[in-house]
Formats: C-alpha cells, sequence, structure tokens
C-alpha cells in the first residue's frame, strides 16, 4: 500500500544549486569558527549561528547542521565527531519552540525574544558537557558510577564558562536573524 493511500504525506526537502552553495558556505564558516576560537574552552559561535539559522530556514537549518557535521567527521573522523549527530538537537529543538512562539504571539516584546533565546544558548552550552559525556565514557573507557560523576563534576567549571560565553554571543542571534533574513530575499533562497 502506497504512502498516500494511507494517509500520510512525507515532507521533501529539496535544495537548489543555489541553496546547497549558501548551506555548504556557512557550514564551511561554522566549522573554521570553531577551530580557529579553539584557545579558548567554549568560545566559538556555533549556537549563535545554529540558533540563527533555526530561526530563519526552520527544518532546513538540520540540513546545514548535519552539513557542519560531515565536514567535522572528514576532519575530525568518526570517534570524536559522533556526539555531534545528537548534540545540536536539543538546542535546534528549543529554537524551533521559540520561532513558533514568536510567530504566533508576534507582541512578545523584542527584549523578551533576545532574552529567551539568550538562556536558551547559555541552557545548551551549560548542557554540552553533560551531552558529550557519554560519548567520553565510551572513548576513554570511563566506568562506575563514581568515576563518571567525577568526570562530569570535573567538568562543570567548563559548563559555566561554556554557558557564560554563550549567553554573551546569544545577544546576536536576532541581528543576525535580521542580517540572514535579508540574505535568503536577496539570494532567493526558500
Amino acid at each position: 500500500m502506497s504512502n498516500q493511500k494511507r494517509g500520510r504525506r512525507y515532507a521533501v526537502v529539496r535544495l537548489n544549486l543555489v541553496e546547497l552553495a549558501v548551506f555548504a558556505l556557512f557550514a564551511a564558516l561554522m566549522f573554521i569558527s570553531r577551530y580557529s576560537l579553539q584557545i579558548i574552552h567554549g568560545l566559538h559561535p556555533l549556537t549563535l549561528m545554529i540558533a540563527s539559522f533555526t530561526m530563519v530556514w526552520r527544518k532546513r537549518a538540520l540540513i546545514l547542521i548535519y552539513l557542519y557535521v560531515a565536514i567535522e567527521f572528514a576532519f575530525g573522523g568518526f570517534a570524536w565527531g559522533w556526539p555531534y549527530l545528537y548534540i545540536f538537537l536539543p538546542l535546534w529543538a528549543a529554537v524551533m519552540f521559540w520561532a513558533w512562539m514568536f510567530e504566533r504571539y508576534p507582541s512578545i516584546p523584542l527584549p523578551v525574544k533576545a532574552l529567551a533565546l539568550m538562556f536558551t544558548c547559555a541552557m545548551h552550552g551549560m548542557a554540552f558537557g553533560l551531552m558529550y559525556a557519554p560519548a567520553q565514557m565510551l572513548i576513554m573507557r570511563i566506568t562506575g558510577w563514581e568515576a563518571i560523576l567525577a568526570w562530569i563534576v570535573a567538568g562543570l567549571p567548563f559548563d559555566v564558562m561554556h554557558a557564560g560565553f554563550q549567553f554573551a554571543l546569544g545577544m546576536l542571534v536576532l541581528p543576525m536573524v535580521a542580517l540572514l533574513e535579508k540574505l535568503r530575499r536577496s539570494a532567493r533562497i526558500a
């Protein structure tokens, strides 16, 4: 029985060449920005970029995110890169929620929108270490609840620093969204 007969429809995301080129360019920019600012732990604009791309391209931002993940795999290998398969999904989902709220309730004041996105970026920064921990446990063969808990607690200062940077960079989400919207309109990207 076909999918149409059962009443289900599956959305197919089609990209034209310009969209694919723009998304690949942004994915490469994400990769370059992450590694060029790696000297200070947690200071990178990935969360800012993912939040901004999600506000503009909604579901299509997943294409951009996974192009970035593919670049991570190509340069860093699968062993350290596989957590990126799931680590950005909570951020994407939270920003999708805010995009829906801002669209549904346009009377939400701009400062409230900015604060919501800033706290979302900060919470992702704070949770990043916890979300990455299972991968590190497997890669480094850390076993036992005491060792796992010690590993997570030892990483808390870095998570707090990461959250602080992401909170500060979260102030730039709405201005970046405005720039991306201009680009989207001028390049006729869906």
